[in-house]
């Protein structure tokens, strides 16, 4: 898991992102619903477009999510 802390963190600072240190103060229900929220969109942007694009910040997101077993 180390490693992909460091890969996430070097990616973020290559694209000039803030790196978070602690966990935050966004409730799992908030962010399940953002999560949900943003797939959505990619997912219909997938379907028209027929390419995923996601931003980094989603992409950190994610991850956390994942992290959490969300």
């Amino acid at each position: 898991m180390k490693d992909w802390i460091d890969k996430l963190n070097s990616f973020l600072k290559f694209n000039e992102r803030e790196i978070l240190t602690n966990a935050g103060s966004i409730s799992q229900d908030i962010a399940e619903k953002l999560a949900t929220s943003e797939y959505e969109k990619c997912n219909k942007r997938r379907q028209v477009t027929g390419k995923v694009s996601v931003r980094a910040g989603s992409v950190a997101f994610f991850i956390c999510l994942l992290d959490r077993g969300v």
